[in-house]
Formats: C-alpha cells, sequence, structure tokens
C-alpha cells in the first residue's frame, strides 16, 4: 500500500518508510519540522515500530540550507533534521 500527500510518502511493506521531500510546511522544512515527524508521524500515527524508519529524500537535508535558509550553514541543516528525527538519508 502507497499513500501520498502533499507532504510526506509513506511505503508499507515488510518494512516501513517515512520519506520527507524538499517542500516546506509553514515555512520550516519537512525534514527540519519535529511538530510534523514527531508529533504527527511518531505519536499520533503511532509510527513507532523498530523497523518504521524516517528517511530525507535526496538532498532535502541540504534544502534546509538552501533554498529555504532555515539553517546558516551545513552542519546546522544536518543537526536540525536529526533533531526533527530523520534517521537516514536516501
Amino acid at each position: 500500500m502507497c499513500t501520498y500527500s502533499q507532504y510526506l510518502y509513506i511505503f508499507t511493506a515488510p518494512w516501513y518508510l517515512e520519506l520527507t521531500v524538499s517542500d516546506s510546511v509553514n515555512g520550516i522544512p519537512t525534514c527540519a519540522d519535529n511538530h510534523l515527524l514527531d508529533t504527527i508521524l511518531r505519536k499520533h500515527w503511532q509510527w513507532e515500530d523498530t523497523e518504521q524508519w524516517i528517511s530525507s529524500d535526496c538532498d532535502s537535508i541540504e534544502n534546509i540550507y538552501i533554498p529555504h535558509g532555515f539553517a546558516k550553514n551545513p552542519e546546522e541543516a544536518v543537526a536540525a533534521a536529526l533533531n526533527a528525527g530523520v534517521e537516514s538519508v536516501f
């Protein structure tokens, strides 16, 4: 089963993967949005299985820095993604 929304792709198979994209919601890039990834995905949707991963799409972490300007430098962009709950890069 694959469901699509403008901000999240969720794939369910023998494993589970939530893939953040380069968009932003309310000015916050999706892969740096703790509310979106932790509160909504993990808590509200109960995305808590050890086989369920949050991954960034291609250059989503770079996009936190350029073009979004949410982070001041690449290191801050990586920290924002990790602190929001991103666990791997796709």
